[in-house]
Order: structure tokens, then sequence, then C-alpha cells
């Protein structure tokens, strides 16, 4: 008789843990925050192969997010590369709903997505300026970000030739390749300008149609930033288009 009772507490033991982990692992999903960062280059030297749409670049990031079954929360900045100033940086935020009512999940997602849109046709604008400073709209972008998300996604559109106070890309035009043995002298200058921005376990998509071979060192240069020195990014991906 002592032995069943034992057993019995072990068993409802066994079960109250399992229970416990399940609640646990429900508040986790239900906590999740996503960062979103999409920033785009409208420097004279900018080049592109594609019309800048809006509406099916939104439509496009929005599905990478999987919103539709899912109760995260996000921040979705956006700024330009190359306009005057410093660095405008766009907020939309989808909140965390604490309650499972369907219809205000319903009315914040389309809060978001009529925010998130506008930000997305700001970045439609001409590519005027003369300065490209990547880093520094970078750094702005992040700034911006919520702290401790559980995951963060960050598109930068442009041909990555840095070009403004902190780094000259332009001077490495006769031999585009020089840029990688001079990566911790570059990578200094931006040390010294700024912070360098924590995107420990981020995912990084740099899109640029990669049409001369400055650019395509350039894009090299900034991918080896993200993953080797200070950025900490656990993939960094190179794409045409989005």
């Amino acid at each position: 008789m002592k032995t069943i009772r034992n057993i019995s507490k072990s068993g409802a033991y066994k079960v109250s843990i399992t229970l416990l982990q399940v609640l646990i692992c429900s508040s986790v999903a239900f906590a999740q925050h996503i960062n979103l960062g999409k920033m785009r280059d409208i420097s004279a030297s900018a080049t592109s192969t594609e019309p800048y749409d809006a509406k099916a670049a939104f439509k496009k990031v929005i599905g990478m997010l999987d919103l539709k079954d899912s109760k995260a929360s996000v921040t979705m900045c956006t700024s330009l590369i190359g306009a005057p100033g410093i660095p405008k940086v766009n907020v939309a935020t989808l909140p965390e709903i604490e309650s499972s009512s369907v219809l205000e999940r319903n009315r914040a997602l389309a809060g978001f997505f009529k925010k998130g849109l506008a930000d997305f046709e700001y970045l439609d604008q001409p590519a005027t300026h003369r300065h490209t400073e990547i880093f520094r709209s970078l750094v702005a972008l992040t700034n911006e970000f919520t702290p401790g998300a559980s995951r963060t996604i960050i598109l930068i559109e442009s041909d990555f030739i840095s070009s403004g106070h902190v780094a000259e890309f332009f001077d490495y035009k006769d031999s585009p390749s020089s840029l990688m043995d001079d990566f911790d002298k570059i990578m200094a200058a931006f040390k010294a300008d700024s912070e360098l921005p924590d995107l420990t376990g981020a995912e990084v998509i740099l899109i640029t149609p990669g049409d001369s071979e400055l650019s395509i060192w350039a894009t090299r240069w900034w991918r080896k930033a993200f993953y080797l020195f200070g950025f900490g990014a656990s993939k960094v991906s190179i794409r045409a288009a989005l």
C-alpha cells in the first residue's frame, strides 16, 4: 500500500512537472518578439536593375515573419541610406496581445500593416545624395530595436560602396580586392565613429545587383563585417533581389 501511494505521488509529481514545462513553453511562444529592419540606398552612386515596388517589397518581408498563425510582437524599422542629415528611422510596432481575442489581434495586425506599408512607401525616393553612409544608418536603425528579441532580421538594399565621412570605398576603385586587406583599418574607423551595433544571432540579407567589381568586393567586405567583427550575425546571405 505504501509502495502504491509513493508511486501515485511520484506520478503526480511527474505530471505536475510536465504541465509546468508546457506552460513555460507556451509563455515563451506568446512572448516571442521579432525585430525587423529594412534599409534602402538612395545615394547617387547606388544602382538597381529593378524599380522599387513598395507594396511588393512589404508583402515579401511580411511573408518572412509568418504572422498569420503566430502571436509574436514585432518592431519593424525602416531607414534610407544616402538621405541628407541624421538618418531618419520610421518604426511600425505590432504589440503583444495579452488576451486570446482574435478580434484584438486582427485589429493590431491591421494597424501594423497600414503603418508598415506607409514606411515602405517612404523608402521610394529618388537617388540624389552623394554620400552612402551605410554604417551610420545601420547604427540609427538598430538603436530602435527592442532589446532581447527572439529573432532579428535585417535587409539592406544597396551597392554597399560606403562613401562619406567615415569610410571611402571609392578610394579602392582601382584595386577593389584591397578592401579586404584593409578590413581592420576600415572597421577601426567605424568603431571610432560610433559603438558597433550588437546583432548577435541576427539574420542579415544583403540585396545588391553586384554590377561592378567594386560593388562585389564592397559587399564581401560587409558580409565579413557582419559575421566576424563586432556585429555577431548568425547568418548573412547575399541576393540579387528581395
